[in-house]
């Protein structure tokens, strides 16, 4: 949460091998995302063609989202029953917000090797 946080918005370039370490790390040591959570990150991918897409389309430039604004997000997409689940699949670090990271780290690791 936090700590990717900070890395993101000083954007970490591929030059800094601790942060790539650290994106890797965290993406592969992550318990497994629920089957609700994994449907709505397919529903992301097919909707908006990926879910950092959908992150920037939805969320613009923030960096970081609390609970009650990722929740009206999820609102907006008729999911709404369902984020708290998701919440909780998504903040497995309890920070009470998430980024993009937290959402699809493996596509924070592919766009940190291409910035």
């Amino acid at each position: 949460g936090e700590a990717f946080s900070a890395m993101y918005q000083s954007r970490v370039t591929q030059s800094d091998p601790d942060a790539i370490a650290y994106l890797v790390k965290h993406a592969l040591s992550k318990p497994k995302p629920s089957h609700h959570l994994t449907v709505f990150r397919r529903h992301l991918a097919r909707r908006f063609g990926s879910a950092a897409m959908a992150w920037r389309r939805i969320l613009g430039n923030e960096a970081v989202v609390s609970f009650n604004r990722f929740r009206d997000v999820c609102g907006l997409m008729e999911w709404r029953e369902n984020s708290v689940e998701f919440w909780q699949g998504i903040d497995c670090g309890y920070a009470g917000q998430v980024s993009l990271f937290e959402l699809d780290p493996e596509a924070v690791v592919l766009l940190s090797r291409l910035y």
